[in-house]
């Protein structure tokens, strides 16, 4: 009973917001209003906290034409690898499942990951030369300490139940 008076206090709350939004006259309008308030707007940062590398304007637009180029040219192979996986989830969730078949699908998924994964680092080792050696020591030490999030956990506590780790529980 609690759960059902609960619903029906959150939909009525909700639906009393979008209100005066509908009340527009215009659609554009209608959806600026329901939806600016609902729409989180990141702070102003300086150029110095958007790169923590320094990269100048120069950089930045050759990094954005080899992205572009490298999503161009592996547009078919991100695709195909889409669809290789809706197989996959297709021919696992029928009622009687086809090991054969599955396992097909998934050789086929990782050699489609293989090809992208060896462009993708080709694509990085190309565009490592628009950077200084000043900024390639920054990268340097990032990767060596784990980022910018204190380690490689992103600053998660490991194991079962939280705090502990998974091999320092205590016998009981």
């Amino acid at each position: 009973m609690k759960n059902i008076i609960l619903a029906t206090i959150v939909f009525a709350g909700a639906t009393s917001a979008l209100i005066p939004a509908f009340a527009s006259s215009t659609p554009d309008a209608t959806i600026a209003s329901a939806t600016s308030k609902f729409v989180a707007v990141a702070p102003e940062r300086s150029p110095e906290q958007r790169s923590r590398f320094n990269l100048s304007d120069e950089q930045l637009e050759k990094l954005h034409a080899a992205k572009m180029q490298f999503n161009e040219s592996n547009a078919p192979k991100i695709a195909q690898l889409k669809v290789l996986q809706e197989q996959l989830k297709d021919t696992l969730s029928k009622p009687v499942v086809d090991k054969g078949t599955a396992l097909s699908i998934q050789s086929k998924i990782n050699g489609v990951k293989d090809d992208l994964a060896t462009a993708r680092v080709s694509m990085m080792a190309d565009t490592s030369t628009i950077f200084t050696a000043e900024q390639r020591e920054q990268f340097r030490h990032r990767f060596l300490t784990g980022g910018s999030f204190h380690g490689r956990n992103h600053g998660r506590h490991g194991g079962h139940g939280g705090r502990q780790s998974f091999g320092s529980r205590a016998a009981t």
